[in-house]
């Protein structure tokens, strides 16, 4: 009996790697206890800081170029031709019983996340499929080509970037203890830089006169 090639057209990557988080915990304190509000974005409960950038925290900025590092070749096999640009970064400590509900990063190409406190049971990071396969394929069993959700699970010092169209969340905190991480977006590197979009609106415009023409 012959059997089918399979082939991938479609896949999504995620990241991981380790990061030297020494001090850092204490740079996050020292700005929660400046702001103790903070901002409520997709985190319920908890405290998640302003956003800012390169050169707000001199600590951060050394953290900020090894992941541009790290991403640049990933950015290269995605086809752009730049080095990462960070768009901004924040502070995230979910308390007990908080989390963050699931959401994407539109404006940015990859997001990131460097976890300095993870306690045990404290949430795991949640990545959800992007595309509607559930509406169409009714698993009875769920394997790696069929499952919804992928749990990555995380350590103090470690790393993981993702596409930003990647919708994703936290699970509650179950601990005690602060779960204490930072996120981070990197964005398109220049603004005039043509985009798939571009290409795509070309030659969309290209036959739609085309056709155009061949209707006079």
């Amino acid at each position: 009996m012959k059997t089918m090639i399979e082939i991938t057209p479609f896949s999504t990557h995620t990241y991981l790697s380790d990061l030297d988080i020494t001090g850092l915990v204490d740079v996050v304190r020292k700005q929660q206890s400046l702001d103790r509000d903070g901002v409520q974005i997709s985190n319920c409960g908890g405290w998640q800081s302003p956003s800012m950038g390169v050169g707000v925290l001199p600590e951060f900025d050394s953290i900020i170029k090894n992941i541009q590092e790290l991403l640049e070749p990933i950015y290269a096999e995605y086809g752009v031709a730049s080095r990462p640009i960070l768009k901004n970064y924040w502070f995230n400590v979910n308390n007990q019983h908080n989390y963050n509900t699931a959401h994407t990063h539109p404006g940015s190409v990859f997001s990131a996340v460097l976890y300095l406190e993870v306690p045990e049971h404290s949430g795991n990071l949640i990545l959800l499929r992007s595309d509607n396969q559930q509406a169409y394929v009714i698993a009875t069993t769920s394997t790696p080509k069929t499952q919804m959700k992928f749990t990555v699970e995380t350590y103090p010092g470690m790393l993981v970037a993702f596409p930003a169209h990647v919708p994703h969340y936290v699970e509650q905190n179950r601990s005690t203890q602060d779960r204490i991480s930072v996120a981070f977006n990197f964005k398109w590197p220049i603004p005039f830089m043509k985009t798939q979009y571009d290409y795509w609106k070309e030659d969309h415009d290209r036959v739609m006169a085309e056709m155009s023409a061949m209707a006079v």
